[in-house]
């Protein structure tokens, strides 16, 4: 039986099962926990030695005491549970695998409910990889990288969905300028026109992957209208290799857009933004363990990254971020490989990892690899990347360091129907 003295959240807990002893730090949204755990830090406890039917007693126990249940859903033979109550939101997943009950209490989230649409437009959807400038010899420089990614998609109402947004030494005043006025060709916004950013999407905490938004929005906050951020980062101070430049878009989009609705990824929520279906297919939280629940069970900290699976025209794209081994060894013991395959992958963590596994599972037959021909395809790179080509159909492997690449979904699956000149190269030192 849980040890209700123990339960430190502010909803009801489970009448069975055995509680974890602490908590686990989830993190927080927008605000600042580099000084230790604060108010708007999300918390996991875990409830162990639980089964299905004890899942369902305690998704009874809350409905009866009047929770505002908001989600429920089945992934393969795990369930899952959104729900608002005493103010705040909580997540609750049955890891059937694990025989695990969690709950995750949420202060500065949107609920579900109030945080997606499903407003289609006329336009067709088009997911872009856009380019990247990267160091030529694969190396780190004082002007370049050899990593970094960023990704555009034009939904059907004309709003975009951002996707991390490279790194400084990428975002020359030249290439922000040609990024600006990409956003407004392919939304067809006039010059003196705004944009809407209906999600901007971080897969973790690395300055490869937010800089490029604080820039942009530094840059032209006052012409776009930004509706939603959504990521998942743990509690900074449960490991390194945290990068605090991730503080500087908190600082711009709380500043820029106070009423900003934000959303805390965690496996198993599914939600639609015009006629995009997102699924949160892994969170970091998943790595938890119930000893040691106080702190992080990966050394590595890409398997921060959470993974989305997008749903555009009925076919799927999965997006990895710099996912790493840790993160696969974790989903060959718990997960259900039959739930992953997609019509396109974007290749995690620039081409540097193994991750033969969860490739097999996507099999995708299209890969977007978020690095340069040169450095996914070097000697000490080209390993890593055969596990993503055996599945490709007829060569569809594009490089971020090349173009921008425009895809659209057809029957078949995605067709690269766009592409744009690289522009920009290395830096030079303007600044965000």
């Amino acid at each position: 039986m849980c040890d209700k003295k123990d339960w430190v959240l502010d909803c009801l807990a489970p009448t069975r099962g055995q509680l974890a002893e602490g908590f686990y730090n989830a993190g927080v949204m927008l605000a600042d926990d580099r000084s230790g755990i604060i108010p708007e830090s999300s918390r996991m406890q875990l409830i162990y030695n639980a089964t299905e039917a004890d899942f369902d007693a305690y998704v009874a126990l809350l409905k009866a005491s009047g929770a505002n249940v908001y989600l429920e859903r089945n992934l393969g033979n795990d369930k899952f549970l959104a729900f608002a109550q005493n103010g705040k939101y909580y997540h609750v997943s049955f890891l059937a695998k694990r025989g695990e009950i969690r709950v995750i209490e949420e202060v500065e989230t949107t609920s579900l409910a109030e945080f997606g649409y499903d407003k289609k437009g006329d336009k067709k959807t088009v997911f872009y990889q856009y380019a990247l400038y990267y160091d030529p010899e694969n190396n780190v420089t004082d002007t370049t990288v050899n990593c970094g990614m960023l990704y555009v998609i034009k939904l059907s109402d004309n709003s975009l969905f951002m996707v991390d947004g490279g790194h400084i030494r990428q975002c020359s005043d030249e290439m922000m300028e040609g990024l600006w006025k990409f956003l407004l060709r392919i939304t067809d916004t006039p010059e003196d026109g705004a944009i809407r950013i209906a999600g901007w999407y971080f897969t973790h905490a690395h300055d490869d992957h937010t800089d490029g938004c604080t820039k942009l929005l530094n840059h032209h906050h006052d012409r776009i209208a930004l509706e939603r951020v959504l990521f998942n980062f743990p509690y900074c101070g449960y490991m390194g290799g945290y990068s605090t430049s991730i503080y500087g878009a908190f600082e711009a989009i709380a500043k820029y857009y106070p009423q900003v609705k934000v959303l805390k990824l965690h496996t198993g929520q599914e939600f639609t933004l015009a006629d995009m279906k997102v699924e949160v297919f892994y969170a970091h939280e998943d790595l938890a363990e119930r000893k040691d629940l106080d702190r992080v069970h990966f050394g590595d900290s890409n398997c921060m990254s959470s993974i989305l699976k997008l749903t555009i025209d009925g076919k799927t794209i999965m997006m990895l971020g710099d996912t790493n081994v840790e993160t696969e060894d974790m989903l060959k013991k718990y997960g259900d490989g039959s739930l992953w395959e997609a019509d396109m992958v974007q290749v995690a963590h620039h081409c540097f990892n193994y991750l033969d596994t969860v490739y097999e599972w996507i099999h995708a037959p299209v890969a977007v690899v978020p690095n340069s021909h040169y450095g996914a395809n070097r000697w000490d790179n080209i390993g890593k990347l055969a596990g993503v080509l055996k599945w490709v159909k007829d060569d569809q492997v594009y490089y971020e360091g090349s173009a921008t690449y425009g895809f659209v979904a057809t029957e078949k699956g995605f067709k690269q129907v766009e592409t744009y000149p690289l522009i920009g190269g290395s830096y030079d030192f303007s600044g965000f």
